[in-house]
């Protein structure tokens, strides 16, 4: 297992709406229903080897992609303070070394990673039994 997946795999761990997720190298493939496919990667936006965002893309089988979300860290956990200085929080590969560089995110950090992505994927889920009955009882 490497660095990437393991942390995928404690992000993945809180979402609600990834099914029997996959991990190949440094993405994690699941399921949102049965016909849309979610893929997660971490992803550098600036600078080699700095990963400071998280990809989030939904794929169709048969029509390809359907949409695709980037969730800056930064922007969700705020920049982090070391030494003085404020950095973005960001995973750095270095040589084959690879962990979070400066600090590394706390479990409720991680849980609100999580919440963003199921807050993205809930705009695609289908709605549930019990939602969409409700929806006609009040029309």
């Amino acid at each position: 297992m490497n660095y990437f997946e393991r942390e995928l795999r404690k992000i993945v761990g809180y979402c609600e709406y990834i099914r029997n997720p996959k991990y190949v190298g440094r993405s994690c493939i699941g399921r949102l229903d049965d016909g849309i496919v979610v893929k997660m990667e971490f992803e550098s936006t600036m600078i080699r080897d700095k990963y400071n965002a998280l990809r989030v893309t939904l794929m169709n089988r048969s029509e390809g992609k359907i949409d695709s979300q980037l969730i800056r860290l930064s922007e969700l956990w705020g920049m982090k303070s070391f030494n003085g200085n404020d950095i973005d929080p960001h995973i750095w590969k270095y040589n084959d070394e690879v962990s979070w560089y400066c600090y590394t995110p706390t479990n409720a950090e991680l849980k609100a990673l999580s919440q963003s992505v199921d807050d993205y994927l809930a705009c695609f889920a289908e709605p549930a039994y019990e939602e969409s009955e409700e929806m006609e009882m009040s029309m």
